[in-house]
Order: C-alpha cells, then structure tokens, then sequence
C-alpha cells in the first residue's frame, strides 16, 4: 500500500518536472520511486512497475544530466523490472522495449557493442511477447530497425543492415498515416535505406531513403520534437545524392533542409551540434562547387563546433573531427598552411584513437589521414622529412585500401589516395617501383566499376600521366578508358548546366588519348589513326553528340510504330526543355526538395526504356548509336574531313577519306604556342571593339591577325592541303575541292579557313585560293547535317529577323542592320521580316522581334537570317544569345535552341557578333555556341562568326552570299551555302587582304 503512494507521488512529480524542467520535482520523483522499490514485496505483483517508474525517473535525469552512471542504474533496474515480470504477463513487452531503449541510449553514448546486441535481443523478445495487432507495435518495430541499423553503423554486417529495412517496413505499414509516431518510423526506414546505398552505391536505395526522409517531413508538424531531425536526415539524403549525380538542385534543397533543421532545434538542445555539423558538410560541398570563401569559412566554424560541444566518448565524435581534417585540408588547397596540414593530421590521429580497431568507419578515417600525410610530404622541405612522411602515408593508405570490401564504391577514392602517395614519393625517388606502384593503384582505382565515373576518369588520367615517355601506347590505354567514360559523366539526366560543370574538369582528355595514341608504335599507322579518331569522335562534344544521338531520321519509326515514335519525342522534348532559373528552391516547399531532380532522372530512365524498345525492333538497331568506321568514312565522300588534334605533347591531323585515315604530324603545331598566338590576338582585338578604340587598335588587330593567318599556313594548313594533293589554286574552270575542317579545343578560336599570306596571295600561299572550307564540331554532326532532304522544300518561305536598336543594352545601335535587310529581302523567297522600331518614322507594321515570334515562324520557314548583337557568355556558354527584343525576359539562347527540331530547315545566317565562339576555354570541345546549336535544330547550313561583325560591310557580305545561292534558273540552293560564303569572303578579301578582321571571321558550318 505504501509502495503504492509513494509511486502515485513519484509520478506526479515527475508529470510537473515535463511541464515546468524543476530540477527539484525530479530528484524527489527518484527518490520516492526508489523508496517505492524498497517498500514493495520482492513478490509483489506491481513491483516491476516500480522498478519500471524508478527507472524512468532515473532516465529524465540522464537526459537532462548525461551523466552515464544514471544510465547504468536505468538499465539495472529495468532488468530487475523484465525478471520479476512472468513470461505470460500482458506488460511484459513494456518492460522489455524499455530496456532496449535504455541499454541502446548506452551503446550510442558509450559504444559498447554488447549493449547494442543486448538492445536488439530485448527488442526482439519485446516484440514476440507482444500481443498481435498491439498498438506499440509499430513503434517496437521501428526501434528494432533503428538498432539493426546502429548495429550495422558498428560492424558492417550487410545481414543487420537487410533486416533493418525489412522491420523498417514492417514499421511503416503498422504505423499508418496519421500515426503521431509515423515520421521517426520513416526517418528510421530511410538511414536504413541510406546506409546500404552509402555500402553498396545503388542509387535505388538513395532515392527511396529521400522519399521516406520527406515523408517523414510531411508527418512532423512544425512544433514536432522530431522535425529537425526529419530535415537534417532529408538534407543528408540530397546532399549525397548531389556528391552521386552532380545535380545541382539536389545541392540547393540540401542546405535548405539543413538550414531548416538548424532552425527548428532550440538554442540549449543538447544535440543541436549535430544539425550544425550536417549543415557545415553540405557548404562545404558547396564551396566545392562555387569556390565561395564564405562557405569554407562557414563549413569549418560549424564542424569545429560541433567537434568542441560532443564529448570524447559519443560515437559521433570521431565522425565529425574526421570531416574537420578534411575542411581544413581543403582550405590548405586555397590558402592554408603547414599548421592546418599538421592541424589535419592530428584531428585525423584522434578520430583513429576514439574509433574501435573494427568500425567500418575506420578506412575512410585512415583513407583521410593518409591524405594528410601525403600533403606533409608534399610539402615538406626537407627531403628525408618528406620521404618519411611519404612513407607513412604509404602504410596507412594500403591498410585503408585492405580494410575496404572490395564491393565498396568508396574503394576507388582510397586506391587513387594510395596512387598520390606513391607519386609523390616518386619525385623524390624518382624510383621505377614508386613509379610502377602509382600506376598500379591509379589503374585499379580507375577499374573499380562502382565508383563515380569523375574518380575512374581522374585515376586513369593519373596512370596515363605517370607512364614512360618509352611506353605511349600503355598510357592511350589508360585514357581510353576514361575517354569512353565521358558520356556517363554527364547523363541526360542532369540539366545542361550540371552537364557541362561535369564535363569542364576533363578538358583535352580526348585530344591527350589520341596524341598517345598516334605515338603508339603497336600495330599499323593507318590502324593507329583510326583508334585516334574514334576517340576524338568519343570524347569531343559529348553533350552534342547525346542530343544528336536523339535526333535521328523518325519517318520509318512514325510509319511503323507510331506511338513508340510519339512517345521518343515527347520525353525528348521534356528533357530537353530548357531548365529552370536555377535559383534557390522555395523553403516554404520544404516537402517536394528534391523532387525536380527526381523527375528529371525518372523521365531519363523512361527515355533510356524507350530508345532500348525502339533498337530491340526489327530494322531499328542501330537508332541513336554513334556511326561505325565505315559510316564516317562515308562522310568523306564529298571531300576530305580534317580533324585536327593539338595534344599537350604532339600534334596532328588526322585525314579522313573515303579509303580511311591518314596521320599528317604538325610539330609546328605546338600547344603553347597556339595558346600564345591566342592570347595576344584575342588581346588586341577586345582592345579593337572597345568604345574608346581608334584606328591605331584596329590596325593592330588586323597585323596581329594577319601574323596569325600566317603562321596558321606555315603550322597547319599548309603540311594538311599539301598531303591531300591540294598544292596549288584550282585551274581555269575545274571545281573547287571541299574539305570540312574539326579543329577542336584551342584551335577553333582561329579561323584555319582563312589561313595563310594573303598579302602575296597570287602565289596561291592561302587556303581559301585553294579550297572552299566548311566545319564540324564532329564527323557525327556532320552525318546528321547531312540527314535533312536535299534543297528547298515546295514554296520556301524565309525568316529576317533585324534589330538596328537593342532595347536595354549598353551596346550602340547597328546603324548597317537597316541597309542589310533592305539588301536582302528581294533575294530571299517570301519572307517574314521581323524588325525593331527604331523611331519616328518606322514602318507602324513593323512586329519586333520577340523569341516566341521567331520560334513561332520558324517552323515555316527555310532560312532564317539574324542581323543583331549577340553575345558568348563567359562562363556558360549555353547562355550564350541573340539580343531579341525580348532578351532580358525571353532571351533566344543556345539552351533554349535545345528542344528545337524543323525539317524544313535548311539554312541560318548569322550576322552577329561571335556565334560560332566559345569564352569558355574548359568548354571548347564541346562546341557550345550558337552556331552548333541551330545545326542540332535542323539546318544543314549555318554561317556563324569567329569575332565582331563590321556594321559596314556585313550587309554586301550577306547580300553577296544570297546573290551566290541563285541558280541559272533564278531559285535558290541552299547547298551551294559554302561556295557561296566562299566566294562572298574571297570578294570582300580580294578589295582588304590587309584588313582580315573584315571577313576573316565569317565560317560555314555544315554539309
């Protein structure tokens, strides 16, 4: 009887001390649930109630103390509680759940592994003592997941981490919706799923744990003690799913979710360090990305923070002054010192010694001091120093990479650590066993096939770098390899600006592969070439190449199977629609995070389905493939095809005929030359254009582009025309040879169309006095160019857009763009003139020129002719526009042209400043401008241009070109493009040879 008041009282006290946190309420409520276990009978039927409440007691204390010595009373007692309970007693599960709880809360603070399975065997036994259907069933299971789970976190075990999932599930569908318990069950489901995606690198699992990370969001109402940890666990799940795909949406929800979760954790609760170390691991990713100081800045106050508050025996301490070592050796690569180096070091050393011999964690803790040791060498200043810490960081990188299932994505990393050590130690050694180890690490690290392909590609590169100057062919072995993994780099999957950030690192991997290559004395010269240009053709334009990849010929498709047809260019369309502004998700949409990625890789995947459908049907195989060795010769047939290759070390031509390839050497080619030539045009060009330039800048500009044509002859041009038999101009009334130039990477930044001595031009010293010159970005472009019906479809309507006047752009008016059209609307069949009011006195019928008007026409029209600004931006070259009148709210820009496809297309003149050029040094290859773009759109004809077009003779240029597409029987043929632009130049040159900034910078692109 009195056991009983006196437990009545405790629990009182202990329902105020939830209410009001008096500490003195909860010392009276131990002390009287205490004397209650004292007065009752050793077989009195409530004393495991007692002992239970006087556990509890015990537990709020902890929980407001963390002192473990509560702890182990807690758990004393609930034992003592589960034994004196009969095995056929309705409360027995209580009992036992809570000492599953308790003896976990232990193994979390202390890290006892036997406390964890003590916790996993009362768990279990909780839930076969409960009845069926009992309404904590669901809770029990989710409990049991969350131990499975921690347990897997402790030893690897992959059979924890499976039954964890499968409790998880179970909890889940107990649960149901509008359970107050259903978000932590679903947050439990999703670390479950999380963690076998981190073990195993299936996606699958990484997006199933996000969707229940969000579900659980959506479950927590915004005064839930649970939401914060609902978001951060939602934030960790985008965040590695950004590190995966490289989507960058998936970045931007991650620090929404994380900075919600920051925010909705109160200022004194015990475990808000955690949601601040999670926040300063996703700006850290972050400054990755952006190179923004602040985030760095950021990213180490908060995990240092979080280091300092978590005591040094909480399992969660090691983690964070792991992911400290690596954000201070991260700012060792901006501005750090031999103190942050050292710095990483120790934190690294500490994180080892509070980690038992037998985490699964302890790899990537020595893969990270490694790392650091590494850096030690790297930079240390005494050679025997240097070696010394080189040899450290040796051991402890190869007991990382032994520690590491060889089914474990991250082992690709670790062996790529253990290749730097190696290379490092090289330069000191300059040993053949350094040498021949670093290779071996970087080439195993590059074969690991479930690592990101960015590590495969970067180790391979690492292998090819460190091989003999004596063995070139091993090192084009290498870089094939990782060539032919640019295409997984950048899925479809991923918006266009996470493309090209993708594919920016590995700028001239290809150009590398087959410089090597062609040095390669394995094998034939002609077999050599052919390897060489399947990997230019491979690993130049990818992004063109996955669009063109899509845009194959659809009329034997539509006629045959119609709604697989419909169904290809609807998803097409979806994914090629141009994305998004870009900006900052809305935090009020905390719930749908991430799902906009989701969607996109869902629509990837159904299209991957669809293209599979379309090459299991008959006749249908090879839809989308790249050409065969014979489709690209075939490409010959009209003319020769030069794919030029300026590679780090050597240079060359490849010759592409109709009986194969052929090498051409061009060691005058040299790479840093070119780079030179480059900069000190481009230099006194910009100086040209600017506002302020007089006559002295434009003469400059025009010798220093003149000194370029020059030395483009002597280097390239000439040794390429003279091996195809092209020694000298065209006799009398013959036809002039074509040929179709792939200049690629630095090389497309100059026109070798126009190279050569025009001043002594009689001498036939030039290209353009020997041959008529067309481009590609790729032979496969060019196969696609050629796709489209030959000339003009019945009636031919034409397109002429002119903007004389930009409104909002500093630029000044285009005085010319009036004359140009008035120039050319007589030669151009039926056209539609979109034109930009200049004032008093334009035509009232005049319709501006809007993006939507152009789109709009377009479909209708044969040619279209563009006389306005445009602009290439520097840094995206997919913003890259023409100024419409709309540019600032509809701009007309590369991405934008992504989605467009017209049949009926045949020719685009682009008289405009630099619309076949790329800012973007890292982006060359892939040929991002607006030129290509109306290529993938349907033209075969684009004339595009290098540089500013002159406002005072563009208009003769392009009415020059119209006049030279008239056949004797008065239509136009839009395959006489290159002819006529040749000739339209070779005029305007004939009169300024000495002036080739006039028209030195007018191209041809296409068939």
């Amino acid at each position: 009887m009195r056991a009983g008041r006196l437990s009545d009282l405790a629990v009182a006290l202990l329902t105020r001390f939830d209410r009001t946190e008096e500490r003195e309420d909860l010392d009276n409520a131990i002390r009287l649930t205490g004397a209650a276990v004292e007065a009752a009978a050793a077989d009195a039927p409530d004393r495991a109630m007692y002992l239970s409440n006087h556990a509890a007691a015990l537990k709020n204390r902890f929980d407001w103390t963390g002192r473990l010595t509560d702890l182990d009373d807690v758990i004393a007692a609930q034992r003592a509680s589960v034994r004196t309970t009969p095995a056929d007693h309705p409360g027995l599960h209580r009992h036992l759940t809570n000492l599953a709880v308790a003896c976990q809360t232990r193994f979390i603070h202390a890290g006892d592994l036997a406390d964890c399975d003590a916790a996993i065997s009362a768990q279990r036994a909780a839930i076969s003592a409960a009845p069926p259907g009992h309404p904590s069933l669901p809770t029990m299971l989710a409990n049991l997941a969350g131990m499975l789970d921690q347990r897997f976190d402790r030893t690897g075990a992959a059979a924890d981490l499976d039954d964890a999932i499968t409790a998880g599930h179970e909890a889940v569908a107990a649960g149901g919706a509008g359970d107050p318990g259903q978000s932590a069950r679903l947050a439990n489901l999703g670390n479950a799923l999380w963690n076998r995606f981190d073990r195993t690198g299936r996606q699958a699992d990484l997006d199933a744990a996000i969707e229940r990370y969000r579900a659980a969001v959506s479950a927590s109402p915004p005064d839930d003690r649970d939401r914060a940890t609902c978001l951060s666990l939602l934030g960790r799940g985008l965040h590695a799913r950004f590190r995966r795909t490289g989507a960058v949406t998936d970045l931007d929800a991650a620090i929404i979710a994380d900075q919600a979760a920051v925010s909705a954790v109160p200022l004194d609760h015990p475990d808000r360090h955690h949601y601040h170390h999670n926040l300063g691991i996703t700006l850290m990713t972050r400054f990755n990305r952006t190179s923004e100081r602040r985030d760095l800045d950021d990213a180490v106050a908060a995990v240092a923070a979080a280091a300092d508050a978590t005591p040094a025996g909480h399992r969660d301490r090691p983690r964070y002054l792991s992911n400290l070592a690596i954000m201070i050796m991260n700012r060792v690569g901006e501005d750090g010192s031999a103190d942050d180096v050292a710095a990483t070091v120790r934190l690294e050393r500490e994180a080892l010694d509070l980690t038992p011999a037998d985490h699964p964690d302890r790899p990537a803790y020595l893969a990270v001091l490694g790392g650091g040791l590494t850096v030690t060498g790297a930079i240390a200043s005494d050679r025997r120093q240097a070696i010394e810490a080189l040899r450290k960081a040796i051991e402890v990188l190869r007991e990382a990479t032994r520690a590491t299932p060889a089914d474990d994505p991250h082992l690709a990393s670790r062996l790529a650590s253990l290749g730097d050590a190696f290379a490092a130690r090289l330069r000191h050694t300059g040993t053949k066993r350094d040498r021949n180890a670093a290779i071996a690490a970087y080439a195993k690290a590059a074969s690991q096939e479930l690592a990101q392909p960015s590590e495969r590609i970067r180790a391979a590169r690492a292998a090819a770098d460190l091989v003999p100057d004596a063995a070139p062919g091993h090192a084009a072995d290498f870089l094939e390899t990782a060539v032919r993994l640019l295409g997984d780099l950048a899925p479809r999957a991923l918006p266009r600006g996470d493309q090209q950030h993708q594919i920016r690192e590995f700028a001239g991997l290809a150009s590398d592969a087959a410089a090597f290559t062609l040095a390669d004395e394995r094998g034939t010269a002609s077999a050599r070439a052919a390897r060489a240009l399947s990997l230019l053709e491979a690993g130049r334009a990818v992004l063109l190449t996955q669009l063109l990849g899509t845009r194959d010929d659809l009329t034997d498709l539509r006629r045959r199977h119609p709604v697989t047809a419909r169904r290809f260019v609807e998803l097409r369309e979806l994914l090629d629609a141009p994305d998004g502004t870009g900006g900052v998700a809305d935090p009020a949409a905390i719930p749908a995070l991430g799902q906009a990625a989701e969607e996109r890789r869902r629509l990837a995947a159904e299209f991957a389905g669809v293209l599979r459908e379309i090459r299991a049907t008959e006749g249908f195989a090879s839809f989308g493939l790249p050409p065969g060795t014979g489709e690209l010769t075939a490409q010959a047939a009209a003319g020769p095809v030069v794919i030029v290759n300026v590679g780090t070390r050597r240079s060359d031509a490849l010759l592409l005929k109709p009986d194969g390839v052929t090498p051409v050497a061009l060691p005058g080619l040299a790479r840093d030359e070119l780079a030179r030539h480059i900069r000190a045009f481009h230099a006194v060009l910009d100086a040209a254009v600017a506002p302020d330039a007089g006559l002295a800048d434009q003469r400059a500009a025009h010798d220093a582009m003149d000194e370029v044509l020059g030395w483009l002859w002597d280097t390239a041009a000439e040794p390429v025309l003279d091996a195809l038999g092209f020694r000298e101009p065209p006799a009398g009334e013959a036809a002039w040879p074509r040929v179709w130039w792939a200049p690629g990477g630095l090389l497309g930044l100059l026109p070798i169309h126009a190279a050569g001595h025009h001043a002594d031009r009689e001498a036939g010293r030039t290209v353009m006095d020997r041959v008529i010159s067309s481009y590609t970005p790729t032979i496969r472009a060019l196969a696609y160019a050629r796709q489209h019906a030959r000339g003009l479809p019945g009636r031919p309507r034409s397109l002429i857009v002119g903007m004389p006047v930009t409104p909002g752009l500093p630029g000044g008016p285009l005085p010319g763009v009036p004359r140009e059209i008035s120039a050319i609307r007589s030669l151009l069949p039926d056209p539609v003139i979109l034109l930009e009011p200049t004032g008093p006195g334009t035509d009232a019928a005049g319709t501006p020129p809007t993006r939507a008007g152009v789109f709009g026409h377009l479909p209708e029209c044969a040619i279209a002719h563009f006389a306005c600004h445009a602009a290439s931006h520097p840094s995206d070259p997919s913003q890259s526009l023409l100024y419409l009148h709309d540019h600032e709210a509809a701009p007309l820009t590369v991405r934008s042209l992504d989605p467009v496809q017209h049949d009926r297309l045949r020719l685009v003149f682009l008289s405009a400043c630099r619309t076949a050029y790329t800012a973007d040094t890292d982006l060359l290859d892939e040929a991002i401008h607006l030129t290509s773009a109306f290529l993938l759109a349907g033209a075969r004809h684009v004339i595009g241009t290098l540089w500013e077009v002159h406002d005072a003779t563009a208009p003769e240029m392009a009415a020059s070109f119209y006049r030279g597409l008239r056949t004797a029987a008065g239509a136009l043929d839009t395959d006489q493009a290159a002819r006529a632009l040749h000739d339209a130049v070779r005029e305007v040159r004939d009169r300024y040879p000495r002036t080739p900034l006039l028209w030195a910078g007018y191209l041809h692109v296409g068939t």
